[in-house]
């Protein structure tokens, strides 16, 4: 298992109280629900996410938890990024300081292998700029999850394809 983005949307869709439709990645390109061109009502509130960085905070090591196949795993800290925008924004950005303690909350993550850690959330105020519209305020959420992923031993000791800049396939090194 990973904590990916697509295990993020999941997880914010299961422990927010916004239309889903509402979750979007942060990324300029996207859809952006607030812009009357892509939705007719706009949506009260809505939520951009992001796994911002994450670094691997032990070695790869194995284990064999069913006695018949032996897994790679590492554990991994992410920081995770929220933008929220809209009229319930403050009170979801405040909301997050109180995950750890909600028992929806840790069964979503740890249903991906995560925890939220109590150190690193915090959440900033910034302008969000609307295309022309007024400025309004956005909620920024910073918090950091750590999580294991593992790999069966046949993926974890294949050799990776990987692309050379002139495009040309080769064989990289094992991972």
């Amino acid at each position: 298992m990973a904590l990916s983005q697509t295990t993020l949307r999941s997880i914010l869709v299961e422990i927010l109280s916004v239309d889903e439709r509402y979750i979007v990645p942060k990324q300029g390109n996207w859809f952006t629900p607030i812009a009357s061109l892509y939705v007719s009502d706009r949506p009260a509130t809505w939520i951009a996410y992001r796994i911002q960085r994450t670094r691997p905070r032990t070695m790869p090591g194995f284990w064999n938890p069913t006695g018949l196949v032996e897994e790679s795993f590492a554990v991994f800290v992410s920081e995770l990024v929220l933008q929220i925008v809209g009229t319930d924004a403050e009170v979801i950005a405040m909301s997050t300081a109180h995950w750890l303690h909600r028992e929806d909350v840790k069964a979503a993550f740890d249903a991906e292998d995560a925890c939220l850690m109590a150190s690193g959330s915090n959440y900033t105020v910034t302008d969000f700029y609307q295309d022309g519209d007024n400025n309004v305020l956005a909620y920024n959420v910073r918090m950091l999850v750590e999580w294991t992923g593992s790999l069966l031993p046949t993926v974890a000791r294949t050799r990776l394809r990987t692309a050379t800049i002139t495009g040309a396939t080769e064989i990289s090194g094992d991972i």
